[in-house]
């Protein structure tokens, strides 16, 4: 365990997400999609601005909201790309640190330009 603030606690949760989630059958981007990519994929973002440090007896961590959300072409597009997602966020690791991300609840977003939408947020934990 650390006896410093996690300094670097978003790239490691960028890091440790994205090697969870590129397995999928479609790309995974950090807070937004390279301009003109082909659906179906994922975004991932904080969902509180970053998360917070979680002190403890004798040492630190981190904790934090993540959104991930499914784009598609429709609506069940979404929803089963959405479902491979739960499997990689239950198996996240980062060498040298514990880190583990519990669902907390789904995220709805009204459908825009065509793009459909199906999300989750997660708190995501690293030590």
């Amino acid at each position: 365990m650390s006896t410093t603030p996690i300094l670097d606690a978003i790239r490691i949760l960028r890091t440790a997400i994205y090697a969870a989630l590129s397995p999928l059958n479609s790309a995974a981007y950090w807070q937004q999609a390279d301009q003109g990519v082909a659906r179906p994929f994922v975004v991932f973002q904080s969902q509180d601005a970053g998360g917070q440090a979680e002190k403890r007896i004798g040492d630190h961590g981190w904790s934090g909201l993540v959104t991930v959300k499914a784009l598609a072409d429709n609506q069940s597009a979404a929803e089963s790309l959405l479902a491979t997602v739960a499997p990689g966020m239950a198996s996240l690791s980062y060498a040298g640190r514990d880190i583990a991300a519990e669902f907390e609840r789904p995220l709805v977003v009204p459908p825009l330009d065509d793009v459909w939408q199906a999300g989750g947020i997660w708190r995501v934990f690293i030590d």
